[in-house]
């Protein structure tokens, strides 16, 4: 397989995960709590905790990152997340949640909604066709993340996300931590056994699929 036929792959699997997990986050600034993974690398990931704590994990680049890790507390203002390093010396580095509707000025694509994308100044060294203007000082840089995980307030995972091969599979808790249920994809269509818990952990609803089809429902 071409290599531009596997990132597009990869690019689809992306947006589906995107779409998945975005159906769990609220319209709050709890959503922003989560495990974000990067594109560019399977290893980039960013960990904001609901104690205002986060962890970023990368390879080093631009000295931003000291042996791969990155450490310290966040805040965050509306929708914008400043991260406030202990690690680095670095100025505080900035990102906006994607909670409505962005478009790229260049290609016209759309920001992804539930996801996170770096702000810069407007002097930026990004090239032009990488941004997207947000204000006359400030410009976004576009590239795919997606959320693995997102928390509950009480520190909980609320749900978490594993791509294995071509599958997308899908676990969601209640607050106590309780299996609520586990959800599959394959590629971007609803493939087997959907599983439904109580919160005794017993199984209240099996779901079958196949082909994005309904197959059969055990209650």
């Amino acid at each position: 397989m071409s290599s531009s036929k596997s990132y597009k792959n990869m690019h689809k699997i992306l947006q589906l995960i995107i779409c998945v997990c975005f159906i769990h986050a609220a319209q709050s600034q709890t959503a922003v709590w989560g495990l974000y993974q990067f594109a560019f690398s399977n290893n980039s990931t960013l960990d904001l905790r609901p104690d205002s704590t986060y962890i970023f994990q990368s390879f080093p680049r631009c000295g931003l990152v000291e042996n791969g890790i990155d450490s310290g507390t966040f805040e965050i203002n509306v929708d914008t997340i400043t991260l406030y390093s202990n690690t680095s010396n670095t100025a505080p580095q900035r990102y906006l949640y994607i909670s409505r509707q962005l478009s790229h000025p260049a290609s016209g694509a759309f920001f992804p909604i539930g996801t996170i994308a770096d702000i810069h100044t407007k002097d930026s060294l990004i090239p032009d066709s990488h941004i997207g203007r947000i204000s006359d000082y400030q410009v976004l840089s576009y590239s795919d993340c997606s959320k693995l995980k997102g928390y509950y307030s009480n520190g909980k995972t609320q749900f978490e996300t594993q791509v294995i091969d071509k599958y997308i599979i899908t676990t969601k808790y209640y607050p106590t931590g309780q299996v609520q249920e586990i959800t599959r994809y394959k590629k971007t269509k609803k493939t087997g056994d959907w599983l439904y818990f109580n919160e005794s952990g017993a199984i209240t609803k099996i779901e079958t699929y196949k082909h994005n089809k309904l197959k059969k429902t055990v209650q």
